[in-house]
This record gives structure tokens, C-alpha cells and sequence, in this order.
């Protein structure tokens, strides 16, 4: 219930030292939040596209066991087509091979078509000193001779880079560390 006040002189409110006080209290608390909401930002957008490939990585290993043919799961170049890189940050198609060649043809459907936005983390493909242009699973769920590791590194470097490794038997994995052991290198 509002009470007029007693005497009509009185005024109600706050001081402006009081509201200097509080909005430094607030710029103080600002910018010790900004630099962590930045990292955690940065982390979250990296966890996505590591589980995002992570997803396509099983997916192209249940549709090879599922159509019982070879399934390749490569960098995009913009066309619907693979691109002959080692860099997977600008997306990545999934097909079948039916004719065995690891190119999609026109009469190859296109499972699954990615294309993060941009900005992301850059996502490269190694095995020792070479990377993998594409990945194929075999109708035994297999990827043997493509196994790699995918280094997931952030744009700014204010979080920890990630890998994601594949295995010849065609399981992928998360880690923070190389294959064996070692700290993952973002040159």
C-alpha cells in the first residue's frame, strides 16, 4: 500500500553516491564475468563441432554396416563434392560409394551434407606428417588404412584444443591429448 509521506519536503530515492557506488560495484563484477563468459563461450562452441563430427563419424560407420557398401565421409568444397584438403572446418559431406572411386557421383545420394557457421574452430586431419582428405568405412564398420586424428583448435586459443581420434577398427574417441599422449599442437 503506497503512504503519502509525512512531511512534503521528504524526498525518496537514492543518493548519487549511492548510485556511483553501485555502478562501480557492477563494472568491477563486469569485467571480471567477461573474460570467463568469452572462454566458456569459445569451450562450448568447441565440445559442439568435435561432437558434432563425432555424430557423423558414427553415422557414415552405421550406414556403410546398414547399406553394406563403402561410405565416405570427406571435407566439403562448396559444391556437394569432396574437396582435396585436410582442413574440415568448412564443412563435410557423407555418401555412399557405390562405384568404389571415394568421389561422389551423380547417382551417389547424399546422405548428409554439414556447414558450420563461420568462425568456428579449425578442424584438421593428421597421420603423422600427412592428413586424411576423407575417411571410408567399410560395410564391416571398419575404417582401416583411414584411421586419423582430428585437431579441433580454437580460434583465440583461450581454451584447450581437442582431438578426436578415429582407430583403424573404426571407433572415434575425444581426448585432450595425441594418440600417444602428447600435447595437442595448434601451429
Amino acid at each position: 500500500m503506497f503512504r503519502p509521506s509525512a512531511s512534503p519536503g521528504v524526498q525518496r530515492g537514492v543518493t548519487l553516491i549511492e548510485l556511483i557506488s553501485t555502478l562501480a560495484v557492477a563494472a568491477v563484477l563486469l569485467t571480471l564475468a567477461v573474460p570467463g563468459f568469452s572462454r566458456w563461450s569459445e569451450e562450448s562452441r568447441l565440445v559442439t563441432e568435435v561432437n558434432t563430427l563425432l555424430t557423423h563419424l558414427h553415422l557414415a560407420r552405421s550406414e556403410a554396416v546398414k547399406q553394406r557398401t563403402p561410405v565416405v565421409l570427406c571435407p566439403d568444397d562448396g559444391q556437394g563434392d569432396c574437396a582435396a584438403t585436410i582442413e574440415w572446418q568448412a564443412g563435410y559431406i557423407l555418401f555412399p560409394d557405390l562405384d568404389g572411386d571415394r568421389q561422389r557421383d551423380p547417382d551417389e545420394p547424399l546422405l548428409r551434407r554439414y556447414r558450420p557457421d563461420a568462425g568456428g574452430p579449425r578442424i584438421r586431419s593428421a597421420r603423422s606428417t600427412r592428413g586424411r582428405k576423407r575417411i571410408i568405412f567399410f560395410p564391416t564398420g571398419t575404417a582401416k588404412g583411414y584411421n586419423t586424428t582430428f585437431t579441433f583448435c580454437p580460434g583465440s586459443g583461450s581454451t584447450d584444443p581437442k582431438a578426436l581420434i578415429l582407430s583403424a577398427t573404426g571407433r572415434p574417441r575425444v581426448s585432450e591429448r595425441r594418440p600417444g599422449g602428447g600435447v595437442i599442437e595448434c601451429g
